[in-house]
Formats: structure tokens, sequence, C-alpha cells
């Protein structure tokens, strides 16, 4: 019986045990990292709605990912350029800029991360 004012959530074995690894390097309870995990991805989720209705993840290439504006009904080109120092910056081909809505996006897209692992670059390394 869970405590007054939670309820329980079940989840598949192979995801309690992957959170509990998680819990266990950041030395937090599954519980906590549960919630933190599911608030944000929530919020995110909100602000796409907000933000990025008109805006798709299309496809990437190796450096390059691409994101379908429905409001210009053009596709943006955000490149992922990576510096001698070994941080890493975004540049949208659309609009010519480090700091756009595109730019905005691709950052909430977990592809993104996913890219930079595969690249070996550690997501702290973004400036």
């Amino acid at each position: 019986m869970p405590r007054k004012g939670y309820m329980c959530l079940n989840v598949p074995q192979a995801v309690y045990e992957r959170i509990k690894e998680e819990a266990d390097k950041r030395g937090s309870t599954i519980s906590s990292l549960a919630e933190q995990v599911i608030l944000e991805n929530l919020e995110t989720q909100e602000l796409m709605k907000e933000y990025g209705p008109f805006l798709s993840y299309v496809d990437n290439s190796e450096n390059t990912i691409f994101i379908n504006d429905w409001r210009l009904q053009r596709i943006a080109a955000v490149r992922i350029q990576e510096k001698q120092d070994g941080s890493v910056s975004l540049f949208c081909e659309l609009d010519q800029s480090e700091n756009c809505v595109h730019v905005g996006f691709v950052f909430a897209l977990p592809k993104f991360y996913k890219i930079l692992k595969e690249k070996g670059i550690k997501p702290r390394s973004i400036r």
C-alpha cells in the first residue's frame, strides 16, 4: 500500500533495472529519479507543444539534423560543429544562426544527444 498522497506505478522489469542502475550511479533513490525523469519529460513535451508545433524531426546525417518547419514550408539543416577545444555548437543553415527556433528544437531532441554519444562527445561540452 502506497503512502498517503502517493500512487504506485508499474513498469517492465527491464525499465526498473535501468532506473535502478542510474539511481545507484547518481546516489539517488529509484523513486526520486523516476519522478525527476517523468516530470522533466512532461515539461519538455509541454514546451514542445507550445513552442514547436510547427517543427518536426525529419532525418539526420553524420553532422546535420534536418528539421521540417511547417510554418515556413522549408527544411532547416542544423549542423553540429565540433570545435578544437572539444566543445560543440549548433548552426542553422536556414537562418544562418546559432540562436534560432530550429537550434532550440534540436537541443530538445533525444536524437541529438544520441548522435553526440555516437561521436564520443559528452553533452556538457556544448557551447
